[in-house]
């Protein structure tokens, strides 16, 4: 992509960077937020049992 840039910006460039960042939101999404938002209610439900245990 970089040759491709400094060549000068075509159309194609434009759709190659817009579907890349696309795939990585997607992916981001899809994999590093849930597995965050997983995590953060095994945390949230443990907390809660120890508020309750005391």
């Amino acid at each position: 992509m970089r040759a491709e840039f400094e060549t000068g910006a075509r159309l194609s460039l434009v759709l190659k960077v817009q579907r890349r960042i696309i795939d990585w939101f997607m992916n981001h999404i899809g994999n590093m937020d849930k597995s965050l938002g997983s995590y953060l209610r095994a945390e949230d439900l443990k907390h809660q049992r120890i508020v309750v245990n005391c």
